[in-house]
């Protein structure tokens, strides 16, 4: 590990040094040093995980999401190119069934 990133503490005078309120030994305790290098190099990088992470999950979500809407747009079309099929059947067999109806007809009057 580099030495740049050991910091010598002594946590017995920084506690001293709080309840003493006494800056001198708080200074000698290290303290300020470790607290420095917390909030400038520690907080920043663990923040920029949490983002990328945070991210990372929001991508995945619109994702899925996307994919659940493409497939039911794509039942939905589906189901559309059936309709629009049908719509000129139903005009068909109700023609072709009166038709068989008229026949049936004239057939039973001939045989009275």
């Amino acid at each position: 590990m580099p030495s740049s990133q050991v910091y010598p503490v002594s946590a017995q005078k920084a506690l001293l040094a709080k309840v003493q309120n006494d800056d001198v030994l708080l200074q000698k305790s290290c303290l300020s040093v470790l607290e420095r290098a917390l909030s400038d190099d520690l907080l920043p990088g663990k923040q920029d995980i949490v983002r990328d992470a945070t991210q990372t999950e929001v991508e995945d979500l619109v994702s899925a999401i996307r994919s659940i809407l493409q497939a039911r747009q794509d039942g939905v079309q589906e189901q559309l190119a059936e309709l629009t099929g049908l719509r000129g059947k139903n005009q068909d067999v109700i023609a072709q069934m009166m038709v068989k109806v008229s026949e049936d007809k004239k057939h039973t009057l001939n045989k009275v």
